[in-house]
């Protein structure tokens, strides 16, 4: 048997949230090695997000951080890095996020639509993301057809730049 545990803990006056995850094993030996416990503090703003972890996990020191930030209303970029050091590895991500009004046939002769999305007009997101550790590139688009979340569409392609590989998913 395991025993899993969390608590989440509001800092500062609202101005970061801890977290605190334990996940034990019953018994010894190969079991125990999957136990794990992971810190971590999510600090924020208006235009941007942090995270800091760090604890053990697979029997070596996990540290972590992220951090998002928004450049313009429309545009976001962030990245991601972990060291695990059971297995000496430091995994890296990258992000690029872009939404936009998703103008429609109505909308076209309205000269006057937002350039921002709201709660009364549809979205359009793309979204590309760089997995170091997996060496693999995707490119997303989602497109919220009918707000407030009624009809979404979405398209992803993955692909590995090394060798071509790739896969796409519509939905």
């Amino acid at each position: 048997g395991s025993v899993e545990g969390r608590l989440h803990r509001v800092l500062f006056g609202g101005l970061a949230m801890g977290k605190l995850q334990v996940s034990v094993s019953a018994g010894g030996g190969e079991a125990s090695s999957n136990d794990s416990l992971m810190g971590e503090v999510d600090v924020g703003a208006g235009t941007w997000t942090a995270n800091l972890k760090y604890g053990s996990m697979g029997g070596g020191i996990v540290m972590g951080c992220n951090y998002f930030q928004s450049i313009t209303p429309n545009l976001s970029m962030g990245g991601e890095g972990l060291y695990l050091a059971a297995n000496q590895s430091l995994l890296s991500n990258y992000a690029v996020k872009y939404t936009m009004a998703a103008k429609t046939g109505d909308d076209l002769a309205d000269a006057n639509l937002p350039s921002l999305p709201n709660e009364t007009t549809g979205s359009s997101t793309f979204f590309a993301n760089y997995n170091s550790a997996q060496n693999v590139f995707s490119l997303a688009y989602r497109r919220l057809v009918t707000p407030p979340s009624r009809v979404q569409m979405g398209a992803e392609l993955q692909c590995s730049p090394v060798t071509l590989e790739s896969q796409v998913t519509l939905g």
